[in-house]
């Protein structure tokens, strides 16, 4: 279980901060925990005694631009549920369509996979929850929130958008030196 807290900022069982914010930044860590908690207790998710928050699943959503790939895992790392477009017989351009992503979600809603109930998905009902986004797609990013908001409890949502709007800086090229005969 992940918990949050003012003083050791975050604690996992293996004591990874990285999965949030940069190492070196401890400016950085400090500002995200404070607003992460002002959030969280403006929507009354922690006790302002104990500042103390529990998260027990994690969302992760992968659109590559060829597929989009969804799985929840434990906060060990165990993959509970996975899921992607190529499964659900969509091929080639239909992969990475807006209907595809709802199918998924809604697919995944139905199936009957759960870990300690027997219902669909009870067992994110009442959990805290972390979603994050990677890929270059940003698109469906509203889509999916909006989807998932409704139902459950999502505490911090992370977006890791892996190209940038302008593109890289190219590289500085060698003058050439101009010889006259």
């Amino acid at each position: 279980m992940y918990i949050i807290t003012n003083k050791k900022n975050l604690k996992t069982p293996e004591n990874n901060i990285n999965k949030f914010i940069k190492k070196n930044d401890k400016k950085n860590k400090k500002k995200f925990f404070k607003f992460l908690i002002k959030c969280l207790n403006r929507l009354k998710l922690i006790d302002k005694n104990s500042k103390n928050i529990f998260i027990n699943y994690q969302i992760l959503i992968n659109f590559s631009i060829s597929n989009i790939i969804f799985n929840i895992t434990n906060v060990e790392g165990k993959n509970i549920v996975s899921a992607s477009s190529g499964i659900l017989n969509y091929s080639s351009s239909q992969k990475k369509n807006k209907h595809a992503l709802l199918n998924i979600l809604h697919s995944l809603k139905n199936e009957n996979t759960s870990v300690e109930n027997d219902n669909n998905f009870n067992f994110l009902s009442n959990k805290n929850i972390i979603l994050s986004v990677t890929g270059p797609i940003k698109k469906f990013n509203n889509i999916v929130i909006k989807f998932l908001k409704k139902d459950y409890n999502i505490v911090a949502i992370k977006f890791k958008n892996l190209t940038p709007h302008n593109g890289c800086k190219p590289k500085k090229l060698k003058r050439l030196k101009k010889f006259f005969i």
